[in-house]
């Protein structure tokens, strides 16, 4: 049997119970109007895995019911204990835990059946922060039920906090010219998202950048004044520059205003006492029309100074605020003088990362999150041995230097490509390391085969190790061609991602065997439907169309090689192969529209498209890279 996260003290015992048509699920007076709200999720949950419809009430529990009782500790503490025995089930704990000891017992009937065994389970978080931070601005907005799924999801794997990346997809009253040829998130969803996320346990807190990647608001005519560069209405829009220029300038008052503004109209919406302001990678900072303030400060002091009003007007809201600390890491004397009780959020997503930047926050001695990153972005699948190894390390590093949580990132560089449901391996990596002990891959992965995909199938090699085996397949960058499509003006940056992403021979050599693997995995997980549970299916059709994807993109990175990079090659287009393989990459292309548009609403589908259909005429010998 498997629980996720694994519990912190587990006792089995020799015994069993067993619920049928009598049993009732009975809370104690003392249980809140949002463990009531639970306790249906419980019930509901109860009806789908076993067909029985139980009571539910409130009162004293008989033998043979399911009591869902307080129990001391404080409010706020999130212990809980689940104990089964023939007498019947007890969950026990605060109004902040009762419904992990629901999500624990639901996980065990999914396996069990309505004989369930005896055991006694004593649990408490590592970490008190267990986030999930989510990427609905590059690329995609997801439905207001894919949102909702993904809460769902969190609470299942005792995850609490909930953030949503925001630049310019959220429908502000007076961004129409930031957002009207987008599907921007409304009130409405914000509103029913965060009440949703409550009686689910979940703080969803809002985050907006404040000072960079702003670059849809800096390009209107509204707003192309308060940027740091001049004209940053001109030049192409594309998936690299998005997320390289577009910082405000610093010292104009009316980019400090609207800022402010854009928080004002955000922050009621939720009911969280914390506020992301983001403020990382201020690439142009001091380049640009604060260059002479900044010489004059010191980009360091600048960047404090501007930050601390944004915080200590955060504050003014009720809210603690929060930042990224890419940027504040580099001057970590000037940490004191930000705003006390400001959050740093700890970001690197690589798998060698380092504890240099955690030491760094736990010596300043401020409160500070670890970030690392499910590793989506930029590609068509999770690189997931990559996500293993650095939400491993960040959150050993956590635990052994003071943080007070650990925020799983999934952002969306390059238009948000992979499908957001590929990184629920990730985001359950994350849940484990941050609740619990850590668990080798390995063991983590039969764990999520089996409570993520109901697999029945034999334990040696699970099917997560296969879905976690198409990325190692995947030998071209999505990234890269990107780059090379949207970037035909700019010849440096072209000849870089050539070089970087297409000139070596011994990957286009790979190209034949690893599609080869890749095929060898469609047929393992076509061949594992039938062992897993019919609602997890869906999803595995989802991983086979991406690695169709993988195999087309080796092809084509194959042959943007031969035509490009190779001295020895002949130049001379295989007109057969690549028009063919030009019309297998439409038809996947409109078998990923579907796909795509199954989660999230329209947003910028046609930029990705844009991109694959030049790719098309570029093997039809429409297209040149120049």
């Amino acid at each position: 049997m498997y629980v996720l996260p694994q519990p912190y003290a587990v006792t089995e015992k020799n015994e069993e119970f067993r619920l049928d048509y009598r049993t009732y699920l009975v809370l104690s007076k003392e249980c809140s109007p949002r463990v009531y709200r639970q306790a249906q999720i419980l019930k509901e949950a109860i009806e789908k895995n076993t067909g029985l419809c139980l009571h539910l009430t409130r009162g004293e529990a008989r033998q043979g019911d399911i009591q869902i009782q307080g129990m001391e500790g404080g409010k706020d503490t999130e212990a809980y204990r689940l104990s089964i025995s023939p007498a019947g089930v007890e969950i026990a704990g605060t109004e902040s835990s009762i419904f992990w000891g629901m999500q624990t017992l639901i996980q065990i009937i999914e396996q069990c059946g309505t004989v369930l065994p005896g055991i006694k389970i004593v649990d408490t978080p590592a970490l008190p922060n267990r986030g999930f931070y989510h990427d609905v601005t590059r690329g995609r907005v997801p439905k207001l039920e894919t949102l909702k799924k993904l809460a769902d999801k969190l609470s299942r794997y005792k995850m609490n906090q909930l953030q949503l990346y925001i630049e310019h997809t959220y429908l502000f009253r007076d961004f129409s010219e930031v957002w009207r040829d987008d599907t921007p998130l409304t009130p409405e969803d914000i509103l029913e998202l965060d009440a949703y996320c409550m009686d689910r346990n979940i703080e969803l807190i809002p985050s907006i950048s404040t000072c960079s990647h702003l670059d849809k608001v800096l390009r209107t005519q509204s707003y192309k004044d308060l940027c740091e560069l001049d004209n940053p209405d001109l030049g192409p829009h594309t998936s690299y520059s998005r997320m390289q220029h577009h910082t405000v300038n610093i010292c104009d008052p009316a980019a400090m205003e609207m800022v402010k503004e854009i928080i004002a109209e955000y922050r009621p919406l939720f009911h969280s006492d914390k506020f992301n302001i983001c403020a990382d990678e201020t690439f142009d900072l001091g380049k640009g029309k604060s260059r002479a303030y900044c010489e004059e400060k010191g980009v360091g002091n600048a960047y404090v100074e501007y930050v601390s009003q944004l915080c200590s007007y955060v504050k003014t809201l009720g809210c603690t605020p929060m930042m990224w600390g890419d940027i504040i890491v580099k001057y970590p004397d000037l940490l004191s003088q930000i705003p006390e009780d400001t959050i740093f959020l700890n970001w690197w997503y690589e798998a060698d990362v380092t504890d240099e930047d955690t030491k760094c926050f736990a010596k300043a001695g401020v409160p500070f999150y670890n970030c690392p990153g499910v590793s989506g972005w930029s590609r068509l699948v999770n690189d997931n041995q990559n996500a293993y190894e650095n939400i491993r390390r960040m959150a050993a590093y956590a635990k052994e230097c003071g943080a007070s949580g650990l925020l799983n990132t999934d952002w969306g560089d390059f238009y948000h490509f992979a499908h957001p449901e590929f990184s629920y391996i990730g985001l359950i990596y994350g849940a484990q390391m941050s609740w619990g002990k850590e668990m080798s891959q390995a063991e983590l992965n039969r764990s999520i085969s089996a409570l993520e995909f109901g697999w029945k199938g034999p334990e040696k090699h699970s099917l997560a190790d296969s879905l976690c085996q198409i990325s190692e397949n995947n030998l071209y960058s999505w990234m890269h061609f990107c780059i090379l499509k949207e970037n035909q003006e700019d010849p440096e940056l072209l000849e870089r991602s050539l070089e970087k992403g297409f000139s070596d021979a011994g990957i286009s050599e790979k190209v034949e065997e690893v599609c080869r693997n890749l095929e060898e995995l469609q047929n393992i997980l076509g061949r594992a439907m039938a062992d897993t549970a019919p609602e997890s299916r869906e999803l595995l059709g989802a991983y086979i169309l991406a690695a169709d994807g993988c195999k087309l993109f080796n092809r084509l990175g194959k042959v943007i090689f031969l035509r490009e990079c190779s001295k020895t090659a002949s130049k001379e287009s295989q007109k057969e192969a690549d028009w063919k393989l030009a019309k297998d990459l439409e038809y996947w292309l409109m078998a990923m529209k579907d796909l795509y548009r199954s989660v999230s609403q329209e947003s910028e589908l046609a930029r990705w498209q844009d991109v694959i259909t030049w790719y098309c005429d570029y093997l039809r010998g429409k297209e040149k890279i120049q």
